[in-house]
Parts: C-alpha cells; sequence; structure tokens
C-alpha cells in the first residue's frame, strides 16, 4: 500500500490487467496500484438504505440491481495512478523469497504494517434478506 497526493492506493483490487510471467522457479507479477475506497455512508444515506430495506428491497430484483450497482460502484470500480509494482517470487527447493520492486518511488510514501490488511469489507451475504 502506499500513499500518494493524499489518498491511498493498492495492488490488492482485482484487475483482469496483472501480468505475470514465469521463468523456471521465478514468477514476475506485475500490477498497478489502483485507489483504495475509504467511504463511509453518512446519516442521510443511512436512512434512505433503512427506508428502502422496509419498502422496495422486499422484492429480490431490486435488491440484487443495488447490490450489483454498489459493488461495481465500490469495490470493481479501479482508479490508476502512474505507479507499479513488480513482485517476484522465487521458489527454490523448500525455500520462498520474495520482493517488490515498484516504479516511481520518490513520488510516493510506502505505508507498512504488519498487521493483516484487506482493501474491501463485504457485509454478510443476509444483510439485505428479511
Amino acid at each position: 500500500m502506499i500513499k500518494y497526493k493524499n489518498n491511498f492506493y493498492s495492488t490488492q483490487k482485482f484487475d483482469e490487467k496483472n501480468i505475470l510471467y514465469k521463468n523456471k522457479n521465478k514468477f514476475i507479477v506485475t500490477s498497478s496500484f489502483k485507489k483504495i475506497n475509504y467511504r463511509t455512508i453518512n446519516l442521510y444515506e443511512f436512512f434512505i438504505l433503512r427506508l428502502l430495506s422496509l419498502t422496495i428491497f422486499n422484492f429480490s430484483f431490486f435488491r440484487e440491481k443495488f447490490k450489483q450497482k454498489i459493488v461495481n460502484l465500490l469495490i470493481n470500480r479501479n482508479i490508476y495512478i502512474n505507479i507499479k509494482n513488480q513482485r517476484i517470487l522465487e521458489i527454490n527447493n523448500n525455500d520462498i523469497s520474495y520482493w517488490d520492486n515498484f516504479s516511481n518511488k520518490d513520488s510516493c510514501e510506502l505505508v507498512t504494517n504488519k498487521n493483516y490488511f484487506s482493501h474491501i469489507h463485504m457485509a454478510s451475504q443476509g444483510y439485505w434478506h428479511k
């Protein structure tokens, strides 16, 4: 994860454009940094969401269409920057080593954290159901 122009970016987001190269015992994955969406719901949106869950979301068609729209808006939409990461994995006997090389190191700040990190949080599957 990096910080660039007061926003956070990660290579964890789903991206079909990632490049995988394999050479004997070495794997190289090249991916772009994508903006992490940390948007939270405000009081007005929370009220509207609850109102919809008591009315129109009782119909599965509307509920599922709304979920698809939200997923596309918050999860699948990728906002790229011109910084790429190249992760190199090397497998030798019973040992796996890896290292990262990313471009434009001077224009961003590497955010280090030893804790588990995921760029996304999903509500439970039954969240919209009665």
